[in-house]
């Protein structure tokens, strides 16, 4: 994919994020404290690494696991098709590592596809009480 790859990271706690400002972890602002849950997150980015046959079966609205691959320094994140987990595309956003830290202690998360143009994937990373089936 083309372009410049943006993302807008927050953390959807009361504290308001908090975590840094711009377009990296948090929204700004706030202190964090104790009670800030750092792995509440919430941001949209583009898929990267688009995998043809696998685009081919999702659509706007659909939801999709976001997963490891790999692990430790070589870990990275992909958003698969529930229940196949054929890979769709992978997460290469600014602060990745913290989202990374958050799914290795146990934190589960999905994308909600929020645009899909071609090859051209926008979602939204939530967390979830549970991955979809």
């Amino acid at each position: 994919m083309g372009g410049r790859s943006r993302s807008s990271w927050s953390s959807s706690t009361s504290a308001g994020g908090g975590l840094g400002g711009g377009s990296g972890l948090g929204s700004g602002g706030a202190d964090v404290g104790a009670d800030t849950d750092v792995c509440d997150l919430s941001f949209d980015a583009p898929l990267q690494s688009v995998q043809g046959p696998a685009i081919a079966q999702v659509s706007n609205g659909d939801i999709l696991v976001v997963d490891l691959y790999g692990s430790g320094a070589k870990a990275s994140v992909v958003c698969t098709v529930p229940g196949t987990q054929e890979v769709v595309g992978s997460l290469t956003t600014q602060g990745i590592a913290k989202l990374i830290k958050c799914i290795e202690q146990g934190n589960v998360y999905v994308a909600t596809i929020m645009r899909l143009d071609g090859s051209d994937c926008l979602v939204k990373v939530s967390r979830s009480e549970k991955a979809p089936e």
